[in-house]
């Protein structure tokens, strides 16, 4: 019998898992961490038709409003850890960026010294972890600050880190619009790496796969997410809020186009 207790995540019939250990395997005295397949599991046989398992429901349709909906229901369960692990990292990520600025005819700049190495590398870094903590929300744990610093078949996550960069950089040289569309497809290897436990080649062809077939229900996270950021930018420290909502979103698209539940969060 659930009790429904407030700040305990929920299932879409309103029943609560029952307690237990992160990566706790079914029949274990708890619930799976991921529903669907277990984090981080090699024998996870993957995503099958983008759906339910053979013989299973269809699918429903992915709404950008149910997403947006779950990732703030999240946060308001976990606000403290989440909103400064993923301001940290988004932080992390900009130090890089300089401001210039002409004042009466003269031109300023202001910019961190050492923030291109920093930027560079949190860049790389920072999907990684994002995927993780994303996972072990939609998994029905509390995030902790732990979290954020915890690195999933980190060689080959980096390496996946590493291809998809380079090949988004070649695109973007190529003329803007490729290497816009590579980052789309590929906005889901690592979360593949992290997820499955696979080499990072096998996991941007996942991806690739995955975003491919269902362009039309991923084109429009894409364009919000693109908007919250915009949105978080132009406002000075929204970004606070919506950089955290957008990467959630990612993680919920990620599981729920293929068939995979995520746990809802109660208050």
């Amino acid at each position: 019998m659930s009790n429904n207790t407030p700040g305990y995540p929920q299932f879409d019939d309103g029943s609560q898992p029952p307690g237990g250990g992160y990566n706790q395997q079914p029949g274990a005295g708890g619930m799976p961490p991921y529903p669907g397949g277990a984090y981080g599991d090699p024998a996870y046989s993957g995503y099958g038709g983008y759906g339910a398992a053979p013989g299973g429901p269809p699918r429903l349709p992915l709404s950008v409003g149910s997403a947006l909906s779950w990732a703030w229901d999240a946060i308001k369960a976990n606000p403290v850890v989440l909103l400064v692990g993923f301001g940290i990292w988004t932080l992390l990520r900009g130090v890089g960026a300089n401001f210039e600025y002409t004042v009466d005819g003269v031109e300023h700049s202001y910019g961190f010294v050492w923030g291109m190495p920093i930027s560079l590398v949190a860049n790389l870094l920072a999907p990684i972890v994002v995927a993780h903590v994303c996972l072990v929300v939609a998994s029905g744990r509390r995030a902790t600050f732990a979290d954020f610093v915890a690195f999933p078949n980190f060689g080959q996550a980096l390496l996946a880190s590493i291809l998809s960069a380079l090949a988004v950089t070649v695109g973007i040289v190529l003329c803007i619009l490729p290497g816009i569309i590579i980052a789309f497809l590929l906005s889901f290897a690592i979360y593949v790496v992290v997820d499955r436990g696979t080499s990072a080649t096998e996991a941007m062809r996942s991806s690739f796969q995955i975003l491919s077939s269902n362009t039309g229900e991923l084109v429009p996270f894409a364009l919000v997410g693109f908007a919250l950021i915009l949105l978080g930018s132009v406002t000075i420290i929204g970004w606070i809020v919506t950089a955290p909502l957008v990467y959630l979103m990612s993680g919920y698209a990620y599981l729920r186009i293929q068939g995979r539940d995520v746990v809802r969060w109660a208050h």
